[in-house]
């Protein structure tokens, strides 16, 4: 009998979407799945130029980070959202590029945060 490390890849939706100045970003996770906000970036603009993250869940607005050109240009997240939620930022011009990934709702969250997960299993000979 021997040990064998099985690696199983999973087929994970990975999205994405540039968010332009006051064009605010509505997602609705599919049924039966969640949205998994995990990164977002400012696109080009000048140095110094600050950004405040929002999302807006049932009428509620909050802030999740700010970005700034130059120091914090990128910021990571580990939001989780099972029913409609809009994203938007403070910038009059520009742009901020948010990546997400849906996922199907029946399995633990922890499952999907790798690019795959393993398993030993024996194999016998």
């Amino acid at each position: 009998m021997q040990l064998t490390r099985v690696f199983f890849f999973l087929f994970v939706m990975h999205l994405g979407a540039e968010v332009k100045a006051g064009k605010p970003l509505t997602l609705k996770p599919d049924q039966d799945c969640l949205i998994h906000v995990s990164q977002a970036s400012l696109d080009e603009g000048k140095r110094g130029e600050s950004a405040l993250l929002y999302v807006t869940v049932d009428g509620k607005k909050l802030v999740i980070g700010t970005l700034s050109q130059g120091n914090i240009p990128q910021i990571s997240f580990d939001l989780v959202f099972e029913k409609e939620f809009e994203l938007s930022h403070s910038l009059e011009r520009g742009s901020v590029q948010f990546r997400w990934l849906q996922i199907p709702q029946h399995r633990p969250i922890s499952f999907y945060l790798s690019a795959y997960f393993s398993v030993w299993v024996f194999v016998l000979y």
